[in-house]
């Protein structure tokens, strides 16, 4: 059930709020034991984190083998990167001297 909203929701509204700060005044100061932080501090400390492992095979091992796969695919990449333009350009400089590089035309 819906309760109705009347004019007097408005004079009640200041005083629930004078009731709820009344009631804060009433609020005490709790004595706690004096080891109470001492056992919950100690007993955080023996609580054990759980680490989550992202890859758990991903050992040292593995990946010392992943790093060597990469360097060595990334350095035959770079060397038959190296060797093709050394080709064309000395295939350039053969054509632009008019030289050909096939076996047919020899200048003997």
């Amino acid at each position: 059930m819906k309760s109705k909203r009347t004019m007097n929701d408005k004079n009640t509204t200041p005083d629930q709020v004078e009731n709820l700060l009344n009631s804060l005044s009433a609020i005490e100061k709790v004595e706690v034991s004096p080891d109470f932080k001492k056992n919950v501090i100690d007993k955080l400390a023996n609580q054990q984190s759980k680490v989550v492992e992202f890859l758990p095979w991903f050992t040292p091992k593995y990946q010392i083998a992943a790093v060597l796969t990469f360097l060595v695919i990334n350095l035959s990449a770079l060397f038959y990167y190296n060797t093709t333009l050394q080709e064309e350009k000395l295939e350039s400089l053969a054509n632009s001297y008019g030289i050909t590089t096939t076996e047919n035309e020899s200048s003997l």
